[in-house]
């Protein structure tokens, strides 16, 4: 009888972590991040932890047929450069790293963060994608989604895991910024 009880708590607290893993592992846990209208809303873990909520904007250049998610604040910021084919389009876009940027297969997308860091006010921390996507979603003129990628720092091996969403950011489209 007491084995039957220990073996049906392992089976119910094995359900919970199941389903646990299941809900935080989805979007790799970015549904948790809410945004409020044309703001981003940014959490990073790795060597550096943090979050960060910035107003937001999509700026569209037909001519290079690129469109860029800026969220900008002071000295921190996360820049995300989507590469299409002819317009933006809703979906998946596949994240690579800016160096390799030329060969990016369309729909793809880059993502740049920096943010001066807490524990040292005069150091500005900058990371780049490695990997990862960028899904958008884009309805009367405003652009919403999630980002999930893998960074690693501009001048160092130091690596993070960097989530966010950002809901009814409004797309601008505009040759200032393109390029």
């Amino acid at each position: 009888m007491k084995g039957a009880r220990v073996v049906a708590i392992a089976v119910i607290l094995g359900a919970f972590g199941v389903g646990g893993w299941w809900l935080f592992g989805q979007n790799g846990g970015a549904t948790s991040l809410s945004a409020r209208a044309a703001h981003l809303v940014v959490r990073w873990s790795g060597k550096y932890q943090g979050n960060m909520t910035l107003p937001a904007r999509i700026n569209w250049c037909p001519g290079t047929r690129r469109g860029i998610l800026e969220a900008i604040s002071g000295d921190s910021g996360v820049a995300v450069v989507l590469y299409e084919r002819d317009s933006l389009t809703n979906g998946p876009h596949t994240v690579g790293s800016p160096d390799m940027a030329a060969s990016i297969a369309t729909p793809g997308a880059t993502v740049v963060m920096r943010w001066m860091r807490t524990d040292r006010d005069t150091a500005v921390t900058g990371f780049r994608s490695q990997g990862g996507t960028v899904r958008i979603n884009f309805v009367g003129g405003k652009g919403s989604g999630d980002i999930n990628v893998r960074m690693r720092a501009l001048a160092a091996n130091d690596t993070l895991v960097m989530q966010a969403v950002f809901r009814d950011v409004p797309v601008v489209t505009t040759a200032a910024g393109c390029s």
